[in-house]
């Protein structure tokens, strides 16, 4: 039977895993401050800390330290709908059921005989 206390001690899967991303968040957040108020040397060593920290690449670093927390304008439906950077979003809900048509139903399930054929199109309709 082999033991795996030495191998969980020595914390081998978080170096593998990294950081989740509630920390990668908040790292961020506190690297933002930092990053908008240097110079531009100053900017260059924060992002190595911070790639070297979260493991993002470094074009998607700059993205993000740069764009952190402004508002940004996006359609959505055809309605504009303000997107805060950094502040995670609510997911919206499937508003309807999916309805199969003959077409589909021919298409699909040719290969199921006439008993179960009849109980499929009912659950799929």
């Amino acid at each position: 039977m082999t033991k795996f206390p030495s191998a969980i001690e020595d914390g081998w899967w978080r170096k593998r895993m990294g950081l989740k991303m509630s920390e990668k968040r908040s790292i961020t957040r506190e690297t933002v401050r930092r990053y908008k108020a240097a110079d531009r040397k100053g900017k260059q060593r924060i992002l190595d800390e911070f790639t070297q920290t979260t493991g993002y690449n470094r074009k998607y670093a700059i993205h993000l330290l740069s764009t952190w927390g402004k508002e940004q304008l996006h359609m959505v439906d055809g309605k504009p709908v303000k997107f805060i950077v950094g502040k995670p979003g609510r997911r919206k809900k499937r508003t309807g059921r999916r309805i199969y048509d003959e077409p589909v139903i021919e298409c699909c399930l040719p290969a199921v005989d006439s008993d179960s054929m009849q109980t499929c199109q009912k659950i799929l309709r």
